[in-house]
């Protein structure tokens, strides 16, 4: 895994670097992958690994944030949240209510 950490900017200056959002969200998740590997949630004192599910997990909730970037590279990239209209989504994690109001206001 250090070895592949090491390797993908290389490859990426030696090809073609992909858009910054794609090559922060790889290099984020290959650093998190690293840190589950190198401290584990609940170590035994002889050392052993115990609760390995748990870091997988942790594992797999990473890859699936940083996959939710990368699927919705375009949009996200492309929303802007003043022109384009907001979702019920987005206005309900902002804070909004539906006419545009901030939350306790009015």
């Amino acid at each position: 895994m250090a070895i592949s950490v090491s390797l993908y900017p290389m490859w990426a200056v030696a090809m073609s670097p992909p858009e910054a959002l794609i090559f922060r969200g790889t290099h984020l998740l290959f650093a998190l992958v690293l840190v589950y590997l190198l401290y584990p949630a609940v170590r035994e004192p002889e050392g052993q690994r115990r609760w390995w599910w748990l870091d997988a997990l942790a594992i797999v909730g990473s890859a699936a944030i940083v996959g939710h970037i990368f699927i919705t590279y375009q949009s996200i990239t492309n929303c802007i949240i003043y022109i384009d209209d907001l979702t019920a989504w987005h206005a309900d994690h902002a804070g909004l209510h539906r006419d545009g109001l901030a939350a306790g206001a009015g």
